[in-house]
């Protein structure tokens, strides 16, 4: 896949993907005028097509009928699946948490499906009847469904641990060390710069492609070198699958249990939920404070004794280091 760029439209993607790329009237009609840039030199069709819609921020793709479609994302033509999940095994192993199937059906909502794929779009809804959750979603949630559900199942624990291998090798390229010496330099070229010297695309979002930056950093890691230029001009750094990219989005958030068995027994004289209350405390005002409120991806929840959090994978170390020591507060 090559760098493109040019006005919005059908025949624009399909020149630049290859693929065959249809968009409906009321999307073209609102879009045909916008310039699109894509600044890569390759990258897989999926990235791309993502991509083009960061640039286009109120649209997304499916695959539908041997097309890639492209429109406002509750306007595409996405296949529902009507699924049944057993669910009395999950409620089951917090039994004495006070936890019911409303209690389930909320988790199920708040931490499968990311901010465009809300469940008030049309068709997709969720259930409880007789220990089932009925579920009429899309195969794509329903897969994010079923692993977050044996995940509760089994404490946490992966079923796939190959599912973040992506994940390691960007923080293995992160790692590597760089020098940069900018004076009133475009970040754009910047960014180039970094793309040739460490062999991962840095993409630069429209809305920050005109910023300067001037700093010098001398032998730090990549992660670093992209932070101090994200804070310069006031963005992001996003990790994507086989991108960087320097944005207002906040970075896309990972789910992780925390087992609070342990601190429940040490902690003396105090119920589950007045331990619950002081350690989100904590966590909330301590690490990173303020990405809480930025966006309603990064949550915690509380399902047995495990607390499950919800947010960029950078801040779960801290989160955990966190969770130890004050675990090991209470002595043994």
């Amino acid at each position: 896949m090559k760098s493109a760029g040019g006005p919005f439209g059908a025949p624009w993607l399909r020149a630049a993907s290859g693929l065959n790329v249809v968009a409906d009237a009321r999307t073209l009609r609102d879009w045909e005028d916008t310039p699109v840039t894509i600044r890569a030199d390759t990258m897989p069709v999926r990235e791309f097509l993502d991509q083009m819609k960061y640039t286009a921020d109120e649209l997304d793709w499916c695959l539908a009928q041997e097309v890639v479609w492209i429109g406002y994302a509750d306007h595409l033509p996405e296949s529902l699946e009507l699924r049944f999940y057993q669910i009395e095994p999950i409620l089951g192993a917090v039994d004495g948490y006070d936890k019911g199937p409303e209690d389930l059906i909320s988790l199920i909502m708040e931490l499968t499906v990311d901010a465009q794929h809300t469940w008030d779009m049309q068709g997709r809804w969720i259930q409880e009847w007789n220990g089932l959750a009925l579920i009429n979603q899309t195969p794509g949630v329903h897969a994010e469904i079923e692993s977050f559900l044996n995940r509760l199942l089994n404490d946490g624990a992966r079923e796939d641990e190959s599912a973040g291998a992506w994940r390691k090798q960007m923080d293995a390229v992160l790692a590597q060390r760089t020098t940069v010496s900018a004076e009133e330099t475009p970040v754009v070229e910047i960014a180039a710069a970094l793309s040739a010297r460490h062999g991962v695309q840095v993409w630069v979002m429209e809305e920050a492609a005109d910023e300067t930056v001037s700093l010098v950093l001398a032998d730090v890691s990549l992660r670093t070198a992209l932070e101090w230029i994200a804070r310069a001009i006031e963005v992001n750094v996003v990790v994507d699958p086989s991108t960087i990219r320097l944005s207002h989005d906040w970075p896309t958030s990972t789910l992780e249990f925390y087992d609070l068995s342990e601190l429940y027994e040490r902690v003396p004289g105090s119920d589950v939920e007045d331990v619950q209350v002081t350690l989100e405390d904590l966590v909330r005002n301590y690490i990173d404070p303020e990405s809480w409120d930025a966006t309603p991806d990064f949550q915690i929840h509380y399902w047995g004794d495990q607390m499950l959090v919800s947010q960029q994978a950078e801040t779960h170390p801290e989160i955990a280091a966190l969770v130890d020591a004050f675990t090991r507060a209470f002595g043994e």
